[in-house]
């Protein structure tokens, strides 16, 4: 399978742990692709293992700035496995920076990062705005889970009895 079918797969299962409620960084999005807790083969012993061209390629590709390639590698540091070591500050600057390129995919995993404090300080306030410009730029995951986040706060606002503000 080709590097956008495992982002696809992951952005999948990250949509489907916010859905279910479960927390999304207790699936593990890479076990099927070997990228778990430091495995070398892949759960599915028919499911290919990334070769060390193609790990190569994406880190290539990061260094050009691509932004699919970025999210990818954060992606990979992620979770560790397959020769990239875990690191969840790199993983988060590889993320932010696809993000930054405007790759909707990474705008929605950035958000969910930030409002979990994986790898990251928890902040919500910017993963709202980054769920806003991944939902602007036509992420359906970004659209729900933006909709969850606000109507969470509402009913928050509700629960102390304060009324939402106008300017929000």
């Amino acid at each position: 399978r080709g590097t956008g079918t495992v982002v696809a797969a992951a952005v999948l299962l990250l949509a489907c742990g916010a859905q279910s409620g479960t927390d999304v960084f207790e699936v593990d999005l890479g076990a099927p692709y070997g990228l778990s807790e430091g495995a070398t083969t892949p759960a599915d012993p028919e499911e290919p293992t990334m070769t060390q061209s193609s790990i190569l390629a994406v880190m290539k590709g990061a260094e050009q700035k691509k932004k699919e390639s970025l999210y990818f590698l954060g992606l990979l540091r992620l979770y560790g496995g397959e020769g990239v070591a875990q690191d969840s500050a790199k993983a988060v600057k590889n993320i932010r920076e696809a993000a930054e390129l405007g790759y909707a995919t990474a705008q929605t995993a950035l958000a969910v990062l930030l409002l979990h404090g994986h790898g990251t300080g928890e902040d919500r306030g910017t993963a709202v705005k980054w769920l806003r410009r991944a939902a602007h730029n036509g992420d359906n995951n970004a659209r729900w889970v933006l909709g969850k986040v606000l109507y969470e706060e509402e009913s928050e606002r509700a629960a102390r009895g304060r009324p939402r503000s106008p300017a929000a």
